[in-house]
Protein backbone atom coordinates (compact mmCIF):
# COMPACT_ATOMS: atom_id res chain seq x y z
CA UNK A 1 0.00 0.00 0.00
CA UNK A 2 2.49 2.74 0.56
CA UNK A 3 4.34 2.34 -2.80
CA UNK A 4 0.47 2.75 -4.21
CA UNK A 5 1.46 5.65 -6.46
CA UNK A 6 4.34 4.14 -7.96
CA UNK A 7 2.52 0.79 -8.85
CA UNK A 8 -0.48 2.82 -10.52
CA UNK A 9 1.69 5.38 -12.38
CA UNK A 10 3.86 2.57 -13.83
CA UNK A 11 0.18 0.46 -14.95
CA UNK A 12 -0.21 3.45 -17.38
CA UNK A 13 3.26 5.20 -17.83
CA UNK A 14 3.64 6.87 -21.33
CA UNK A 15 -0.17 5.84 -22.58
CA UNK A 16 -1.03 9.00 -23.53
CA UNK A 17 -0.41 11.59 -26.31
CA UNK A 18 0.53 15.04 -26.11
CA UNK A 19 -1.46 17.66 -27.39
CA UNK A 20 0.55 21.03 -27.65
CA UNK A 21 2.68 21.30 -30.57
CA UNK A 22 5.93 22.67 -30.47
CA UNK A 23 7.27 25.20 -32.07
CA UNK A 24 10.96 24.26 -32.12
CA UNK A 25 13.30 22.05 -33.97
CA UNK A 26 14.38 18.97 -31.75
CA UNK A 27 18.38 17.62 -33.57
CA UNK A 28 19.17 14.73 -31.33
CA UNK A 29 18.15 11.80 -33.23
CA UNK A 30 15.44 10.72 -30.73
CA UNK A 31 13.34 12.53 -27.65
CA UNK A 32 10.70 12.07 -25.14
CA UNK A 33 9.26 14.68 -22.69
CA UNK A 34 7.18 12.90 -20.01
CA UNK A 35 4.92 14.01 -17.27
CA UNK A 36 7.04 12.97 -14.52
CA UNK A 37 3.77 12.27 -12.07
CA UNK A 38 1.46 10.37 -14.35
CA UNK A 39 4.24 9.13 -17.37
CA UNK A 40 1.82 10.56 -19.81
CA UNK A 41 3.73 11.55 -23.31
CA UNK A 42 4.04 15.53 -23.77
CA UNK A 43 6.32 15.21 -26.66
CA UNK A 44 8.32 12.82 -28.86
CA UNK A 45 10.63 12.48 -31.58
CA UNK A 46 11.38 8.64 -32.90
CA UNK A 47 11.17 7.96 -29.15
CA UNK A 48 10.24 3.79 -30.09
CA UNK A 49 13.56 4.02 -32.73
CA UNK A 50 16.59 1.89 -31.37
CA UNK A 51 19.57 3.70 -29.54
CA UNK A 52 22.57 3.70 -27.62
CA UNK A 53 22.31 4.75 -24.39
CA UNK A 54 25.92 4.78 -23.06
CA UNK A 55 26.07 6.27 -19.30
CA UNK A 56 22.61 6.85 -19.31
CA UNK A 57 22.55 3.35 -18.50
CA UNK A 58 23.42 3.99 -14.95
CA UNK A 59 20.14 4.99 -14.36
CA UNK A 60 18.82 1.99 -14.21
CA UNK A 61 22.16 0.23 -12.51
CA UNK A 62 21.44 2.91 -9.52
CA UNK A 63 17.45 2.47 -9.55
CA UNK A 64 18.83 -1.59 -9.06
CA UNK A 65 21.02 -0.99 -6.51
CA UNK A 66 18.82 0.80 -4.73
CA UNK A 67 16.32 -1.58 -4.78
CA UNK A 68 18.60 -4.92 -3.57
CA UNK A 69 20.75 -2.75 -1.01
CA UNK A 70 18.33 -1.19 2.10
CA UNK A 71 21.13 0.25 4.03
CA UNK A 72 23.34 2.91 2.12
CA UNK A 73 25.67 2.37 4.72
CA UNK A 74 26.56 -1.11 3.33
CA UNK A 75 30.31 -1.73 3.07
CA UNK A 76 31.20 -2.70 -0.12
CA UNK A 77 35.09 -3.24 -0.84
CA UNK A 78 35.75 -3.18 -4.86
CA UNK A 79 37.79 -6.25 -6.31
CA UNK A 80 40.56 -5.97 -8.59
CA UNK A 81 38.81 -7.37 -11.63
CA UNK A 82 35.49 -4.53 -11.04
CA UNK A 83 38.74 -1.53 -10.56
CA UNK A 84 41.07 -2.76 -13.46
CA UNK A 85 39.01 -4.05 -16.03
CA UNK A 86 37.55 -0.39 -16.88
CA UNK A 87 38.57 0.44 -20.82
CA UNK A 88 41.52 3.23 -19.95
CA UNK A 89 40.31 6.62 -20.87
CA UNK A 90 37.08 5.80 -19.95
CA UNK A 91 35.50 7.73 -16.94
CA UNK A 92 35.76 6.58 -13.39
CA UNK A 93 35.30 7.81 -10.06
CA UNK A 94 38.55 6.45 -9.10
CA UNK A 95 38.17 3.89 -6.64
CA UNK A 96 40.28 1.20 -5.64
CA UNK A 97 40.44 -2.48 -5.07
CA UNK A 98 40.07 -3.36 -1.50
CA UNK A 99 39.16 0.14 -0.58
CA UNK A 100 36.21 -0.07 2.28
CA UNK A 101 33.29 1.95 0.71
CA UNK A 102 29.48 2.43 1.33
CA UNK A 103 27.16 1.66 -0.64
CA UNK A 104 26.02 5.72 -0.92
CA UNK A 105 29.74 6.27 -1.87
CA UNK A 106 29.58 3.77 -4.82
CA UNK A 107 26.42 5.14 -6.01
CA UNK A 108 27.19 8.86 -5.42
CA UNK A 109 30.66 7.87 -7.77
CA UNK A 110 28.44 6.44 -10.36
CA UNK A 111 25.91 9.21 -10.57
CA UNK A 112 28.33 12.39 -10.53
CA UNK A 113 31.13 11.53 -12.08
CA UNK A 114 29.68 8.53 -14.36
CA UNK A 115 32.07 6.06 -12.51
CA UNK A 116 32.10 3.03 -14.81
CA UNK A 117 34.81 1.82 -11.65
CA UNK A 118 31.37 2.44 -9.65
CA UNK A 119 28.92 0.35 -11.95
CA UNK A 120 31.39 -2.95 -11.56
CA UNK A 121 31.71 -2.35 -8.24
CA UNK A 122 27.60 -2.30 -7.53
CA UNK A 123 27.18 -5.23 -10.46
CA UNK A 124 29.49 -7.30 -8.48
CA UNK A 125 28.21 -6.98 -4.98
CA UNK A 126 24.66 -7.54 -5.85
CA UNK A 127 25.01 -10.23 -8.76
CA UNK A 128 28.62 -11.64 -8.37
CA UNK A 129 29.58 -10.23 -11.90
CA UNK A 130 28.47 -8.57 -14.51
CA UNK A 131 26.92 -10.81 -16.86
CA UNK A 132 24.55 -11.84 -14.01
CA UNK A 133 23.43 -8.20 -13.16
CA UNK A 134 22.96 -7.86 -16.55
CA UNK A 135 20.45 -10.46 -16.63
CA UNK A 136 18.78 -8.38 -13.69
CA UNK A 137 19.18 -5.40 -15.62
CA UNK A 138 16.77 -6.94 -18.11
CA UNK A 139 14.31 -8.43 -16.13
CA UNK A 140 13.74 -4.86 -14.25
CA UNK A 141 13.74 -3.31 -17.83
CA UNK A 142 11.17 -5.91 -18.52
CA UNK A 143 8.97 -5.33 -15.66
CA UNK A 144 8.64 -1.43 -15.93
CA UNK A 145 7.73 -1.97 -19.73
CA UNK A 146 11.00 -1.21 -21.06
CA UNK A 147 10.07 -3.86 -23.84
CA UNK A 148 12.87 -2.63 -26.65
CA UNK A 149 15.73 -2.93 -24.50
CA UNK A 150 18.53 -5.13 -24.24
CA UNK A 151 21.48 -4.28 -21.49
CA UNK A 152 24.43 -6.19 -21.58
CA UNK A 153 26.46 -4.22 -18.90
CA UNK A 154 25.79 -1.91 -15.68
CA UNK A 155 27.98 0.72 -16.84
CA UNK A 156 26.97 1.55 -20.72
CA UNK A 157 29.87 0.74 -22.58
CA UNK A 158 29.58 0.40 -25.92
CA UNK A 159 28.11 -2.86 -27.59
CA UNK A 160 26.28 -3.56 -30.80
CA UNK A 161 23.87 -5.43 -28.38
CA UNK A 162 23.56 -3.27 -25.57
CA UNK A 163 20.60 -0.75 -27.29
CA UNK A 164 17.32 0.68 -26.07
CA UNK A 165 14.86 3.76 -26.98
CA UNK A 166 13.81 7.20 -25.56
CA UNK A 167 10.48 5.62 -24.76
CA UNK A 168 12.36 2.71 -22.63
CA UNK A 169 14.59 5.29 -21.05
CA UNK A 170 11.85 7.61 -19.88
CA UNK A 171 9.74 4.57 -18.17
CA UNK A 172 13.01 3.82 -16.23
CA UNK A 173 13.89 6.93 -15.39
CA UNK A 174 10.08 7.67 -14.25
CA UNK A 175 10.29 4.49 -12.13
CA UNK A 176 13.64 5.49 -10.46
CA UNK A 177 12.40 9.20 -9.54
CA UNK A 178 10.03 7.12 -7.12
CA UNK A 179 12.82 6.95 -5.38
CA UNK A 180 13.74 9.37 -2.82
CA UNK A 181 16.96 8.42 -2.02
CA UNK A 182 17.39 8.46 -6.21
CA UNK A 183 16.04 11.72 -6.70
CA UNK A 184 18.38 13.05 -3.94
CA UNK A 185 21.35 11.69 -5.12
CA UNK A 186 20.94 13.15 -9.36
CA UNK A 187 20.29 16.15 -7.74
CA UNK A 188 23.45 16.87 -6.11
CA UNK A 189 25.92 18.91 -8.08
CA UNK A 190 28.82 17.42 -5.85
CA UNK A 191 29.57 15.05 -3.02
CA UNK A 192 32.48 14.43 -1.06
CA UNK A 193 34.12 11.22 0.12
CA UNK A 194 36.01 11.44 3.47
CA UNK A 195 39.32 10.01 4.05
CA UNK A 196 39.51 5.56 3.67
CA UNK A 197 41.69 2.67 4.35
CA UNK A 198 43.53 3.25 1.05
CA UNK A 199 43.26 7.37 0.80
CA UNK A 200 44.00 9.82 3.18
CA UNK A 201 42.52 12.23 1.06
CA UNK A 202 38.78 13.37 0.75
CA UNK A 203 37.53 13.46 -2.19
CA UNK A 204 34.86 15.35 -4.23
CA UNK A 205 32.85 14.39 -6.89
CA UNK A 206 30.98 16.54 -9.24
CA UNK A 207 28.28 15.81 -11.54
CA UNK A 208 28.77 15.84 -15.67
CA UNK A 209 25.05 17.18 -15.70
CA UNK A 210 25.84 20.88 -16.66
CA UNK A 211 22.40 21.37 -15.74
CA UNK A 212 23.18 21.66 -12.44
CA UNK A 213 26.20 23.41 -12.49
CA UNK A 214 26.54 27.50 -13.42
CA UNK A 215 27.23 27.81 -16.67
CA UNK A 216 25.88 28.28 -20.10
CA UNK A 217 23.21 25.31 -19.69
CA UNK A 218 22.12 25.86 -16.27
CA UNK A 219 18.78 25.34 -15.30
CA UNK A 220 17.61 26.91 -11.83
CA UNK A 221 14.10 24.19 -11.88
CA UNK A 222 16.43 21.37 -12.81
CA UNK A 223 16.70 18.13 -10.66
CA UNK A 224 18.56 15.49 -12.28
CA UNK A 225 19.49 13.01 -14.29
CA UNK A 226 22.28 11.53 -16.08
CA UNK A 227 24.29 12.12 -19.26
CA UNK A 228 26.12 9.94 -21.46
CA UNK A 229 28.37 9.68 -24.43
CA UNK A 230 30.48 7.39 -26.59
CA UNK A 231 31.33 7.66 -30.34
CA UNK A 232 28.38 5.06 -31.30
CA UNK A 233 25.90 6.66 -29.09
CA UNK A 234 26.86 10.34 -29.56
CA UNK A 235 25.60 12.33 -26.47
CA UNK A 236 23.19 11.32 -24.89
CA UNK A 237 21.51 13.12 -21.26
CA UNK A 238 18.64 12.19 -19.42
CA UNK A 239 16.90 14.91 -17.43
CA UNK A 240 14.74 16.35 -14.99
CA UNK A 241 12.81 19.13 -13.39
CA UNK A 242 9.67 20.99 -11.94
CA UNK A 243 8.26 24.45 -11.34
CA UNK A 244 4.87 25.17 -9.83
CA UNK A 245 4.16 22.02 -9.50
CA UNK A 246 4.61 20.81 -12.96
CA UNK A 247 7.33 17.82 -13.04
CA UNK A 248 8.95 17.18 -16.24
CA UNK A 249 11.48 14.23 -17.01
CA UNK A 250 12.75 14.70 -20.96
CA UNK A 251 15.59 12.08 -22.68
CA UNK A 252 17.10 13.04 -25.75
CA UNK A 253 20.08 10.23 -27.25
CA UNK A 254 22.62 10.69 -30.53
CA UNK A 255 22.99 14.35 -29.65
CA UNK A 256 25.75 15.80 -31.72
CA UNK A 257 26.55 19.33 -32.51
CA UNK A 258 24.14 21.84 -33.93
CA UNK A 259 25.56 24.49 -36.16
CA UNK A 260 26.05 27.45 -34.04
CA UNK A 261 28.07 25.15 -31.93
CA UNK A 262 26.37 24.29 -29.47
CA UNK A 263 25.30 21.01 -27.16
CA UNK A 264 22.20 19.19 -28.86
CA UNK A 265 21.32 17.43 -25.79
CA UNK A 266 21.35 20.21 -23.66
CA UNK A 267 19.48 22.83 -26.58
CA UNK A 268 17.07 20.14 -26.86
CA UNK A 269 16.59 19.06 -23.50
CA UNK A 270 16.04 22.95 -22.39
CA UNK A 271 13.81 23.30 -25.35
CA UNK A 272 11.20 20.33 -24.19
CA UNK A 273 11.24 21.81 -20.83
CA UNK A 274 10.68 25.40 -21.76
CA UNK A 275 7.84 23.31 -24.13
CA UNK A 276 6.71 21.77 -21.19
CA UNK A 277 6.40 24.43 -18.61
CA UNK A 278 4.92 27.08 -21.27
CA UNK A 279 2.42 24.47 -22.03
CA UNK A 280 1.05 22.63 -18.98
CA UNK A 281 0.36 23.39 -15.71
CA UNK A 282 -0.41 21.49 -12.07
CA UNK A 283 -3.93 20.84 -11.06
CA UNK A 284 -4.44 19.75 -7.04
CA UNK A 285 -7.16 16.97 -6.93
CA UNK A 286 -6.64 16.96 -2.86
CA UNK A 287 -3.71 18.08 -0.89
CA UNK A 288 -2.09 15.58 2.20
CA UNK A 289 -3.75 15.62 5.36
CA UNK A 290 -7.35 16.44 3.95
CA UNK A 291 -9.97 15.16 5.80
CA UNK A 292 -12.46 12.63 3.93
CA UNK A 293 -14.24 10.68 6.00
CA UNK A 294 -15.63 9.70 9.19
CA UNK A 295 -16.13 6.23 10.49
CA UNK A 296 -17.62 4.17 13.74
CA UNK A 297 -14.77 1.05 13.87
CA UNK A 298 -15.95 -2.25 15.16
CA UNK A 299 -15.11 -2.74 18.34
CA UNK A 300 -14.56 0.95 19.23
CA UNK A 301 -17.88 1.65 20.92
CA UNK A 302 -19.24 5.05 19.56
CA UNK A 303 -15.41 6.63 19.38
CA UNK A 304 -15.50 8.25 16.10
CA UNK A 305 -12.15 8.21 13.63
CA UNK A 306 -11.33 10.30 10.78
CA UNK A 307 -10.07 9.30 8.02
CA UNK A 308 -7.15 11.49 6.17
CA UNK A 309 -5.02 11.41 2.93
CA UNK A 310 -1.33 10.15 3.02
CA UNK A 311 -0.25 12.23 0.45
CA UNK A 312 -1.40 15.03 -2.22
CA UNK A 313 -3.14 13.89 -5.24
CA UNK A 314 -2.34 16.21 -8.40
CA UNK A 315 -1.97 15.83 -12.48
CA UNK A 316 -0.20 17.70 -15.22
CA UNK A 317 -2.82 19.13 -17.95
CA UNK A 318 -2.56 21.52 -20.60
CA UNK A 319 -3.00 24.52 -20.23
CA UNK A 320 -7.28 25.75 -20.52
CA UNK A 321 -7.94 22.07 -19.83
CA UNK A 322 -11.09 22.42 -17.55
CA UNK A 323 -11.74 18.06 -16.89
CA UNK A 324 -13.62 17.24 -13.92
CA UNK A 325 -12.75 13.98 -12.64
CA UNK A 326 -14.54 11.40 -10.28
CA UNK A 327 -13.53 10.78 -7.03
CA UNK A 328 -14.08 7.38 -4.92
CA UNK A 329 -13.43 5.78 -1.97
CA UNK A 330 -12.86 2.39 -0.58
CA UNK A 331 -12.91 1.57 2.78
CA UNK A 332 -11.49 -1.94 4.09
CA UNK A 333 -13.57 -4.24 4.60
CA UNK A 334 -14.31 -5.35 8.44
CA UNK A 335 -12.33 -2.40 10.11
CA UNK A 336 -11.74 -3.13 14.18
CA UNK A 337 -10.10 -1.36 16.66
CA UNK A 338 -7.45 -1.45 17.73
CA UNK A 339 -6.20 0.92 15.50
CA UNK A 340 -3.07 3.12 15.65
CA UNK A 341 -2.69 6.26 14.04
CA UNK A 342 -1.09 6.15 10.49
CA UNK A 343 -2.80 2.81 9.70
CA UNK A 344 -3.89 2.32 6.26
CA UNK A 345 -7.98 1.92 6.21
CA UNK A 346 -8.07 2.24 2.39
CA UNK A 347 -7.92 4.72 -0.31
CA UNK A 348 -9.17 7.47 -2.77
CA UNK A 349 -9.12 8.05 -5.96
CA UNK A 350 -9.45 10.17 -9.12
CA UNK A 351 -10.60 9.42 -12.49
CA UNK A 352 -11.18 10.53 -15.73
CA UNK A 353 -13.29 8.30 -18.90
CA UNK A 354 -13.05 5.43 -16.48
CA UNK A 355 -8.57 5.94 -16.27
CA UNK A 356 -7.36 6.46 -13.12
CA UNK A 357 -5.51 9.96 -12.75
CA UNK A 358 -4.23 8.37 -8.92
CA UNK A 359 -4.69 7.97 -5.66
CA UNK A 360 -3.73 7.76 -1.84
CA UNK A 361 -4.23 5.73 0.80
CA UNK A 362 -6.34 7.15 3.65
CA UNK A 363 -4.71 7.04 6.97
CA UNK A 364 -6.35 6.61 10.50
CA UNK A 365 -6.06 10.12 12.24
CA UNK A 366 -5.44 8.78 15.83
CA UNK A 367 -4.99 6.16 18.04
CA UNK A 368 -8.26 4.00 18.97
CA UNK A 369 -8.52 1.20 21.61
CA UNK A 370 -10.43 -1.74 21.47
CA UNK A 371 -13.26 -1.14 23.81
CA UNK A 372 -12.45 -2.98 27.20
CA UNK A 373 -14.57 -6.00 28.33
CA UNK A 374 -16.21 -4.30 31.27
CA UNK A 375 -17.16 -1.01 28.90
CA UNK A 376 -18.70 -4.02 26.75
CA UNK A 377 -20.20 -6.02 29.61
CA UNK A 378 -21.39 -2.43 30.86
CA UNK A 379 -23.03 -1.57 27.63
CA UNK A 380 -24.74 -4.95 27.88
CA UNK A 381 -26.01 -5.32 31.28
CA UNK A 382 -27.11 -1.35 30.58
CA UNK A 383 -29.09 -2.83 27.72
CA UNK A 384 -30.76 -5.84 29.77
CA UNK A 385 -31.10 -3.01 32.39
CA UNK A 386 -33.11 -0.73 29.77
CA UNK A 387 -34.78 -3.38 28.41
CA UNK A 388 -36.15 -4.71 31.62
CA UNK A 389 -37.15 -0.81 32.59
CA UNK A 390 -39.19 -0.75 29.05
CA UNK A 391 -41.16 -3.81 30.46
CA UNK A 392 -41.53 -2.59 33.53
CA UNK A 393 -42.49 0.57 32.54
CA UNK A 394 -45.15 -1.63 29.82
CA UNK A 395 -46.53 -3.14 32.19
CA UNK A 396 -47.20 -0.43 34.66
CA UNK A 397 -48.56 1.30 31.73
CA UNK A 398 -50.51 -2.00 31.15
CA UNK A 399 -51.97 -2.23 34.27
CA UNK A 400 -52.79 1.57 34.22
CA UNK A 401 -55.23 0.94 30.97
CA UNK A 402 -56.43 -2.49 32.26
CA UNK A 403 -58.14 -0.35 35.36
CA UNK A 404 -59.04 2.47 33.33
CA UNK A 405 -60.97 -0.09 31.02
CA UNK A 406 -62.54 -1.39 33.95
CA UNK A 407 -63.50 1.58 35.45
CA UNK A 408 -65.08 2.57 32.53
CA UNK A 409 -66.91 -0.30 31.70
CA UNK A 410 -68.49 -0.45 35.65
CA UNK A 411 -69.23 3.31 34.98
CA UNK A 412 -71.09 2.04 31.76
CA UNK A 413 -73.00 -0.53 33.76
CA UNK A 414 -74.44 1.57 36.37
CA UNK A 415 -75.07 3.71 34.12
CA UNK A 416 -77.67 1.14 32.58
CA UNK A 417 -79.02 -0.08 35.20
CA UNK A 418 -79.93 3.92 36.33
CA UNK A 419 -81.81 4.24 33.14
CA UNK A 420 -84.02 0.89 33.72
Amino acid sequence: MKKILMILSLLFLISFSYAATPNFDVYSNTAILIDAKSGNVLFEKNANQKAYPASTTKTLTALIALEKISDLEEEIIPSHQAVFSVPTGSSIAYFSENEKLTAEQVLYGLMLPSGNDAANILAEHISGSNAEFAKLMNETAKRLGAENSNFVNPSGLHDDMHYTTAADMAKIAFSAMQNPRFREIVSRSEYTVPPTNVSSKSRTFRTTNKLLTPGEYYLEYATGIKTGYTTQAANCLIASASKDGVDLISVVLGGNNIPVGKSAVYTDTLNLFQFGFNNYFNKVLIEKDTFVKTITPKKAGKTELNLITENEINITLENGDTSIFEENITLNDNIVAPIKKGDVLGTISYSKDGTVIGYSNLLADKDIAKEPWYSVLGRILATILLGLLSLVVCVILLGVILRIYNEIRKRIKRRRKGNR
